[in-house]
């Protein structure tokens, strides 16, 4: 068996696909398909390696005393990330000589249910209050435009001030969705090619803007990092999240179960619609006027 500080230092990584999902935690894989989870116990496991097309395929070997041994398989879009969970759970497998009796490995494994998942509301919120300075780019955008109201209500007919006090609400949804579009589709596809999915912990909500969550988690160079969102809880527990990571840049993360792309297909064109009616308006509030600018 190994012991507790061989596995200490290595994070708690995740795999999902194919409806199956594979987890290294505190030295033991755990794989959950549909409602059954099954305990492996690094006694239990003969090898985990990468194989299948480009080696996106995690198999899980287990131990077998005669005959063919028993293979657990999850598939997964990035390659990295099978190695590194290959590897991980390789480091902790009790050293073993190649003629060494073996014991059936299925008997060593656990079968449980997979725990339900939390409770909405579940995450504590330490009350403090907003900053200031979270706000005073928007306050100063407002007193801008307010300031070229009230001169167009001076200077121009009611039309002009009627395009100038609608323009804001579509400019405004505009850049939200396309900016959300653009971020979403950027992460996504690195993070499809080459994220690793970890489990963090949750350790305070933001002072300031909407208050979202913050969780740490180590990456696989035993680094403390911090992920700033939404995590999708870990066996019915609200402080406990999968997060995937990029290895190359530490500081990209996400949330384990992304967006699908249609979403930011949708966002990146009703978005353009919205900025072309916003920009008509804002264009056409000085475009009659009576005097060149």
């Amino acid at each position: 068996m190994t012991s507790d500080s061989s596995a200490a230092g290595i994070p708690e990584l995740v795999l999902r696909g194919g409806g199956a999902t594979a987890r290294l935690r505190t030295g033991e894989v755990l794989l959950d398909e549909g409602t059954e989870r099954r305990r492996i116990p690094p006694a239990a496991i003969e090898e985990v390696r990468a194989a299948g097309r480009h080696g996106r395929t995690v198999e899980i070997v287990l131990t077998a005393a005669r005959g063919p041994a028993r293979v657990h398989a999850v598939t997964h879009h990035s390659a990295e990330a099978v190695a590194a969970f290959a590897a991980a759970v390789n480091s902790v497998l009790p050293p073993r000589d190649a003629d060494e009796p073996r014991e059936d490995g299925g008997t060593l494994v656990e079968v449980l249910s997979v725990p339900p998942p939390a409770k909405d509301g579940a995450k504590p919120d330490d009350g403090a209050p907003d900053g200031f300075w979270s706000y005073a780019p928007w306050v100063g955008a407002a007193l801008a435009y307010l300031a070229v109201l009230v001169w167009l209500a001076v200077t121009a007919d009611g039309a002009a001030v009627a395009k100038w006090a609608l323009s804001p609400g579509p400019l405004l949804a505009a850049g939200g969705l396309l900016h959300a579009a653009w971020v979403s589709a950027r992460d996504a596809r690195i993070l499809r090619r080459r994220g690793i999915t970890v489990v963090g912990t949750f350790d305070r909500r933001q002072r300031h803007g909407d208050r979202e969550p913050v969780y740490r988690f180590t990456d696989l160079d035993g680094v403390t990092r911090e992920h700033f969102g939404e995590a999708d809880d870990v066996d019915g527990d609200p402080l406990r999240g999968e997060i995937t990571y990029d290895p190359r840049n530490p500081e990209l993360t996400t949330r384990a179960w992304s967006e699908p792309a249609g979403l930011a297909v949708f966002m990146c064109v009703f978005g353009l619609s919205l900025f072309a009616m916003g920009l008509y308006l804002a264009v056409g509030a000085f475009v009659d006027l009576p005097f060149s600018l």
